[in-house]
């Protein structure tokens, strides 16, 4: 049995920074692109439907289609299967194309260290998703939450941990199976070259969490009707499963260490380990326990830990890299703005000292009302006379001044349709949404015709 002490389950953290540098051409990025994709069934009372699981068309065949259109291109996936189905691609240049439990499309792109290179990475891949929906007239949509049908008209992917985590949602929160199978993301992760520069970066992208989610908040519709939040991925998040997820008070603190976060993951349960094939389910049991012995027939891993901090959804996760993940799924041709905004303020450190200053001024007790405010008003919250729209105003003119003429044009579109005037992108699809009468079907009909894909021209 490995002793799992708690100077070992650090090292899991702290071991790639032998081999990383804080040079400009090491600082990566990493993103990540969840979509719905929706099928046309026009003689049915709802026209737009989820893709369904098996079948042509289907969610397995959809990978299957990826991977011979890409293959056309030059571009090799290894196929990931489960219960003899594809649920994943991957490739040589770290990118993945895996399914989410509710037939989310998600793309997981390459470790970049310039912009350009992620809008190129971008591109490339709705233009491989686009062609392979085409083929039967499906549909990407790009949003924090489905917006058109009950959760129960959408499948769940065959996969062991998702049939695992479903029920158990249910006994933890209000919303853990909503976040399961009608919630996307965009996500970027960033590395780190010290522990106490990742200690620094954790905090920072903790306390600007809520107002990142208030900035591209991009679900105000859930069942064809207004939701009553701007953000209602940011709601779901707020009731489900609180051992694993959320905005602790300790991760806001100045002080904050890297064992903080070691014990908060140590309090959290495994769903389940696999031991001979076998799958022991473990919901019940804290992966601390399972080290203090308590299941003796149990020998937890390091390969077990690794595994137990993948199942953690905090708002802004830490495994070999951090994880920012307080982001509604967006437009494809406002998605870039992310990991821009983020690079400006993470790795420029005169960006970072000064927008770290005015984040560590806030209280941090008040921050579990930004993170509500965030997801019910976006940047139209204010919260004890502190304005989102102001404070996002004055975050991003710090970002594009560090970006500089070179990089700002990644940035600048969404600052200037949004931003500046102190909008989301859920402001202008509640606009829309209003002009088509509140008729969901009309309304994304719409959003069809104006496409999320007409950046790919450009």
């Amino acid at each position: 049995m490995i002793n799992m002490k708690n100077f070992e389950l650090e090292e899991y953290f702290l071991e790639p920074l032998e081999r990383r540098r804080d040079l400009p051409e090491q600082r990566f990025l990493g993103t990540e692109y969840e979509n719905f994709i929706l099928v046309s069934r026009p003689h049915e009372t709802l026209k737009y439907q989820p893709l369904p699981m098996n079948g042509k068309p289907g969610v397995y065949h959809l990978l299957e289609t990826i991977h011979e259109i890409d293959q056309q291109r030059g571009v090799q996936w290894e196929k990931k299967y489960e219960n003899d189905k594809l649920i994943g691609l991957l490739n040589q240049q770290k990118q993945s194309i895996t399914v989410e439990p509710g037939g989310q499309i998600e793309f997981a792109g390459a470790p970049l260290a310039s912009l350009e290179a992620v809008q190129k990475e971008l591109l490339a891949y709705y233009r491989t998703l686009s062609q392979a929906v085409e083929i039967f007239n499906g549909k990407i949509l790009s949003f924090g939450v489905v917006p058109l049908y009950p959760l129960e008209m959408i499948p769940l992917v065959d996969k062991l941990r998702y049939h695992v985590m479903f029920p158990y949602m249910k006994t933890v929160g209000n919303w853990g199976q909503w976040m399961m199978k009608a919630s996307a993301a965009t996500q970027v992760s960033i590395d780190f070259f010290s522990k106490e520069d990742l200690e620094r970066k954790f905090v920072f992208l903790n306390r600007i969490s809520p107002f990142l989610t208030a900035v591209f908040a991009n679900s105000p519709l859930l069942n064809g009707s207004k939701s009553e939040y701007l953000s209602f991925r940011g709601r779901i998040w707020q009731d489900t499963d609180p051992d694993r997820s959320g905005l602790p008070e300790s991760f806001l603190q100045e002080n904050f260490k890297l064992n903080d976060y070691i014990q908060w993951a140590l309090k959290a349960s495994p769903y389940f380990l696999n031991r001979d094939g076998k799958d022991i389910f473990l919901a019940e049991t804290s992966f601390e326990k399972l080290i203090a012995g308590e299941k003796p027939e149990i020998e937890v891993s390091a390969a077990d830990w690794k595994e137990h901090l993948g199942m953690l959804f905090p708002d802004v996760r830490i495994k070999q890299i951090m994880e920012v993940r307080a982001v509604d799924g967006l437009m494809p041709r406002d998605s870039i703005a992310v990991p821009t905004l983020i690079k400006a303020l993470i790795y420029n450190k005169d960006a970072f000292e000064k927008v770290y200053s005015i984040l560590m001024d806030l209280p941090s007790k008040n921050f579990s009302i930004y993170r509500a405010a965030a997801a019910k008003e976006g940047l139209h919250a204010e919260v004890n006379g502190l304005s989102f729209a102001k404070f996002a105003r004055q975050f991003f003119e710090i970002a594009l001044s560090a970006l500089g003429s070179a990089e700002e044009n990644w940035l600048l579109p969404f600052f200037e349709k949004y931003t500046k005037d102190g909008f989301s992108p859920a402001d202008l699809v509640l606009k829309k949404f209003e002009a088509a009468d509140q008729d969901i079907v009309k309304w994304v009909e719409t959003y069809f015709a104006e496409s999320s894909l007409d950046f790919l021209e450009s």
